[in-house]
Formats: structure tokens, C-alpha cells, sequence
């Protein structure tokens, strides 16, 4: 991914940013982070790429090691309005890989109340990741309830989640089965 940051260009950063997001990488946060804040760097010479603490100390993104001798060509990644979203989204989704599962079960339940599409990529690589029972079972239920909010959710599909999220029971999962409208079943 970070190979794309390189290109400069929105396409390249925005597929850079679904993938560093969904790699579960220690390093996501802070290069994410440095993109947002424009402190995100690369090297046209040698396409390598780079960021900047807010002190100003330059980083090896790759690595996270601090460089000894950074590339004197160093430009700042590029972002637009969408891409400022897509990192938001990608900050928020990233705390369904920390290393504590009661973290991640929070994580998981946030993006089940807030049901944003756009962090389907990054909650099914989570659930592929993940371990923990519980956070498991969250993180399959924030997924059907994402599925449930997206025209585009195959009839299949939607009748897994319809039938996920009857068995959860609770309040917040009936909220999401009534926002299907009348047509959802009861």
C-alpha cells in the first residue's frame, strides 16, 4: 500500500488508505494520522515513503524507525476532501485491531450503532482476524447491521444479517430491523 502513496495521485492514496487501514499494522495509525495531518511524505527519487511526528522528527513508514539521513527530495502526499473522510473512517475502523479485546468489543459495537458503509472493508477483515468469542460475535453483528444500511446488500446476504440480528434480540438490534421499513419481518 504504501507503494501507492507514492503514485501522488487520489486514486492511488485512496486504495493506500483501505488497504494500510484493513492491514491491522501497528504502523496504520501513525501514517494515517500523518496523512490527515499533511505530514505524510514520499520521495520521487526512490518512491519511498515517509512521515513526520508532530515535532517534526521524519519516520520511516515501512518501519516506523526513525531515518537517519531522509531523502532531501521529500513532498507532502497530496489529500482532498473525500480522502480526509476516507481517513477519518479509516482511523475509526482501526481500533477493531487493537490488542485488547475489550477495546475491540467497544470498537464493534460503535460501528454497529453507527452502521457507516464505508467501513465494511475494514469490519470483514477485522472479523477474519479475530479471535476473541465475543468480539467475534460483535463484530458479526456491527457487519449485518452495516449490510442492512446498503441498498446494494445482496438478498442473501440481507436475510443472514435479518436472521444475525433477530437472534441478538436486544433494543438496538430491532432499531435496525424496523429501519427496514414495513416489509421487515417482525
Amino acid at each position: 500500500p504504501l507503494q501507492r502513496l507514492a503514485a501522488d495521485t487520489f486514486l492511488e492514496t485512496g486504495k493506500a488508505i483501505e488497504e494500510i487501514a484493513a492491514s491491522g499494522s501497528p504502523q496504520a495509525t501513525p501514517i494515517l494520522d500523518a496523512l490527515g495531518d499533511r505530514r505524510l511524505l514520499w520521495s520521487p527519487s526512490d518512491e519511498s515513503v515517509y512521515y513526520s511526528d508532530r515535532a517534526g522528527q521524519i519516520f520511516e513508514a515501512r518501519s516506523g524507525a526513525a531515518a537517519a539521513s531522509p531523502p532531501a527530495d521529500l513532498a507532502t502526499v497530496r489529500v482532498n476532501n473525500r480522502l480526509r473522510g476516507a481517513i477519518e473512517t479509516a482511523l475509526g475502523g482501526l481500533a477493531l485491531f487493537f490488542p485488547d479485546p475489550a477495546q475491540r468489543l467497544d470498537a464493534a459495537q460503535s460501528v454497529f450503532k453507527a452502521r457507516d458503509a464505508a467501513r465494511i472493508g475494514v469490519l470483514e477483515a477485522a472479523l477474519a482476524k479475530e479471535h476473541d468469542s465475543r468480539v467475534k460475535t460483535a463484530l458479526a453483528e456491527a457487519r449485518a447491521a452495516v449490510l442492512l444500511s446498503r441498498a446494494d446488500t445482496p438478498d442473501a446476504a440481507r436475510l443472514d444479517a435479518i436472521a444475525l440480528l433477530r437472534e441478538r434480540g436486544d433494543q438496538e438490534a430491532l432499531a435496525v430491523l424496523k429501519a427496514l421499513g414495513p416489509a421487515a419481518p417482525d
